[in-house]
Order: C-alpha cells, then sequence, then structure tokens
C-alpha cells in the first residue's frame, strides 16, 4: 500500500463516516427495536436491505453501513 499522501494532497485513502449518518441510523435501528451494537446494526441493515417498502434513503444507509462502517 503506498504511503498516505502528504498534507497538500486532495486524495482520501479512506472514508470518512460522518457521525449525524452512524446517529441517523442507529436512531433508526433503535426505533425498530433493535440494539444500537454493531452486532444489532448489521441485523437491521440486512433486514432494511431485504424490505421491499422500505425507503431508498434507509436502504442506501443501510448499504452504507454493510460495506463500508461494518468492515
Amino acid at each position: 500500500m503506498p504511503a498516505p499522501p502528504g498534507p497538500k494532497s486532495n486524495i482520501f485513502f479512506f472514508p470518512i463516516v460522518p457521525k449525524v449518518f452512524l446517529n441517523d441510523f442507529k436512531a433508526a435501528a433503535s426505533k425498530a427495536g433493535y440494539e444500537t451494537t454493531p452486532a444489532g446494526l448489521k441485523e437491521f441493515a440486512n433486514k432494511v436491505m431485504n424490505d421491499p417498502n422500505a425507503s431508498d434513503k434507509l436502504k442506501k444507509k443501510a448499504n452504507f453501513y454493510l460495506n463500508v462502517v461494518s468492515k
């Protein structure tokens, strides 16, 4: 893996997870009755992804959680 860029570079190697996103997703999981632990959030994200009635916005958050945050 190459060394991280210097302070003048505009390239990000690692995604930055906004706290607002994570707090919104935790609030939705908690409201749905899931724990806000990593296992509970992962279970909620899987449920959302398999739910045909879930909103697109919530599906995007669940997909992001499964692919980026939970890794």
